[in-house]
């Protein structure tokens, strides 16, 4: 789910943007829109923040970048091969139109 962002055909194919910040997931619920379960495949310390690389458990295709930090890390226990609850909040997506080459 996504809230004000470009007019597509429904079933259009998009690519989804947001900031590695603007994941969340702490506090997140399974009803929580745009939650899903995401594995940690690997962890990038970069001083005052760790980036993070999610799979989605259900579905392996889609990956994403999120940006923890130590404190997070650390409260969390947020570690590689560690599964995490994620949720996108729909106010800080941004849907772009995919382009015919950008599929493949």
């Amino acid at each position: 789910r996504v809230e004000g962002n470009a007019e597509l055909a429904p079933g259009a194919p998009v690519r989804l943007g947001l900031r590695p910040e603007e994941v969340r997931v702490r506090g997140v619920r399974a009803e929580d829109a745009n939650a899903f379960e995401a594995t940690v495949t690997d962890l990038e310390f970069l001083g005052p923040f760790c980036r993070a690389r999610l799979v989605a458990r259900e579905e392996p295709a889609l990956c994403l970048l999120a940006d923890f930090s130590a404190n997070l890390m650390r409260d969390m226990a947020i570690e590689r091969g560690g599964v995490l609850r994620v949720a996108l909040p729909p106010e800080i997506l941004r849907v772009f139109p995919r382009r015919a080459e950008a599929a493949r």
